[in-house]
């Protein structure tokens, strides 16, 4: 649900052919809380980029990624088309074509969700380059996370940028408080699953 925090489950109603989420709200992925869209209401969020990690890879399994279209758009070729294995896929790091990042911002993980794991709100990242997600079941999967996102604040004060620093320490205590923390009322009933 890229346009539903946890925390606003209680804010919806289901409409006809929506999911119920009283029944399968331990099933979808849901916003991760982003301290600069606090107080964006359900629905009105922009599209989903995610909070960009870096120093931390998201994993090399070929299951979790997927494959980059690149589309050439000129007149005479219109129409064509390659699929490249994800540069940070196993795959992709042994592919004969290089691939290189220039202005590339994306990170080497993103924050994007969390997901209802075993009666925590998990965190889930996401693979930069073809999107592929990865929960991150325990506290100590996200650790790693937690610890690129903290290890950029004093780098943020040293240059001013005080209000990146407050974000980055945010985004660290929610993603610990998903594991910590009880359910959002709405989804409690999903904490003994």
């Amino acid at each position: 649900m890229k346009y539903l925090r946890a925390s606003q489950v209680r804010q919806v109603t289901k409409a006809r052919h929506s999911i119920n989420l009283k029944e399968y709200g331990d099933k979808v992925l849901y916003r991760f809380p982003f301290p600069n869209e606090d107080g964006i209401p359900p629905g009105g969020f922009d599209e989903l980029n995610g909070y960009a990690v870096y120093g931390v890879e998201v994993p090399e399994d070929d299951d979790g990624h997927y494959s980059i279209q690149f589309l050439s758009n000129k007149a005479c070729v219109s129409g064509m088309m390659a699929c490249l294995p994800c540069p940070k896929s196993a795959e992709g790091k042994t592919f004969p074509i290089k691939v290189s990042f220039n202005g590339f911002c994306g990170g080497d993980a993103q924050v994007k969700y969390q997901r209802i794991w075993e009666g925590k709100l998990a965190t889930v990242i996401a693979c930069p380059c073809c999107g592929g997600d990865y929960r991150l079941e325990t506290l100590d999967e996200a650790l790693p996370i937690i610890d690129a996102i903290l290890k950029t604040v004093p780098e943020y004060r040293k240059n001013g940028r005080h209000e990146n620093a407050k974000i980055a320490e945010e985004m660290a205590r929610r993603i610990t408080a998903g594991y910590t923390d009880p359910l959002p009322a709405g989804l409690r009933q999903f904490a003994a699953r």
